[in-house]
């Protein structure tokens, strides 16, 4: 008896285990199903390149999209868009932070740390453009009435009041002929004269064109009524300027002096590729500083890379001031040129720490660098100013 029981205690396991086996496969194909009707195990390529996806894939192997059946809802469609547009995600908080290091940010890039954070140029150009922004918004408030001062209206305005004396000058000695009351009259006038600014011209310059290498800077004292009354055709035949290089620098001129607000704007416009071209030139530089030390040249443009997104990035915070806090940034901005010394303790400390020589050794070299610096940001923004007076 005991063996027959013992017998269907094992028989009454198995078919336990047997069933619980069932049940347990069961519940998994379920399990499995429900992940296939959410990831669309159903779809054997992906949507967007086409890639023959693996079972069971959430993301495409190839180009990282999850798989869709190309409907979207309102959530998806916003996340999308906020990281498209400013991409603000664990990278961006973890780069700021080791980007306010001086050297961290370029030594975790080059120990191979670099999916957490975010790629060198494009840190460079979003940091440059949001300073350059800045610099424009704050420009333009604080500085529009003065420029617009040096502008068109104020040389219209000198114009009509121009013409305006020329008219009573040719009236005046009727008025007082047939006053009864001359001396008075003759007094008004003068006093009316003197309170308004009679200086009828401005000297303008352009450069003229000899033929081959034949150049010559020369300066016209262009009437400021001709100014308002005749086109910049017109002017440059009243003047004889006659080459076509002579006209296109008289016209450019004109335009400057005469929209100097919109020339300031375009130059700022320009300065982001001016830098980037500097960047380049520095990291060519800093190779030459440190030929010996076995370092890719594209190591050095990461480094520079870094160092102006830190400087961009620092003094768009203090530009912000002036639209977060007016009279914080109204009572401080002298002090803007201490940003200065900050961003060269900054690049002295990173160099220290990125290229790992003594403190002697990188006080040279960066007396180097800033000499050269000095001299290539000097070129970089005449050649900026010049492309913006040709082009604007």
């Amino acid at each position: 008896m005991a063996a027959m029981e013992a017998v269907a205690t094992v028989v009454s396991n198995q078919s336990s285990n047997s069933s619980n086996s069932i049940n347990s496969s069961t519940s998994n194909k379920s399990i499995i199903a429900s992940m296939a009707k959410d990831r669309l195990i159903g779809e054997d390529y992906c949507r967007n390149c086409s890639e023959l996806l693996p079972e069971q894939a959430w993301y495409c192997p190839k180009c990282g999209q999850k798989c869709t059946d190309g409907r979207i809802t309102i959530k998806e469609l916003l996340d999308e868009f906020f990281e498209a547009i400013f991409n603000v995600d664990s990278r961006f908080f973890l780069t700021v932070r080791a980007l306010f290091v001086p050297g961290s940010l370029t030594n975790k890039y080059f120990i191979g740390k670099r999916k957490s954070y975010i790629h060198p140029l494009r840190l460079f150009l979003v940091s440059g453009i949001i300073f350059f922004t800045l610099t424009s918004l704050v420009t333009s408030k604080y500085a529009e009435r003065e420029l617009v001062e040096a502008s068109d209206s104020i040389f219209k305005e000198d114009a009509y009041k121009i013409k305006l004396l020329n008219e009573l000058d040719t009236l005046k000695e009727g008025v007082i002929a047939s006053s009864t009351h001359a001396n008075v009259v003759s007094q008004a006038f003068d006093t009316l004269f003197s309170k308004v600014n009679r200086e009828d011209s401005i000297t303008l310059g352009y450069i003229e064109h000899y033929g081959g290498w034949g150049f010559e800077q020369k300066n016209i004292e262009l009437a400021k009524l001709d100014l308002v009354d005749l086109d910049d055709d017109k002017l440059a035949e009243k003047y004889e300027v006659t080459s076509y290089i002579g006209k296109t620098t008289l016209r450019q001129s004109l335009r400057t002096i005469t929209q100097l607000d919109e020339v300031v704007s375009s130059a700022i416009s320009q300065l982001i590729w001016s830098f980037l071209i500097m960047m380049i030139i520095l990291g060519f530089i800093l190779k030459l500083l440190y030929i010996r030390r076995g370092i890719f040249y594209v190591e050095h443009l990461i480094f520079s890379f870094h160092f102006h997104a830190f400087a961009f990035l620092m003094t768009s915070l203090f530009l912000m001031l002036a639209f977060i806090a007016p009279s914080i940034f109204e009572a401080h901005v002298e002090k803007l040129g201490g940003l200065v010394i900050i961003g060269l303790i900054y690049m002295f400390i990173a160099m220290k720490r990125v290229y790992k020589q003594s403190w002697g050794k990188t006080f040279i070299k960066f007396s180097l660098l800033n000499f050269s610096y000095l001299f290539v940001f000097t070129f970089t923004i005449a050649f900026s100013a010049l492309v913006s007076y040709i082009l604007f």
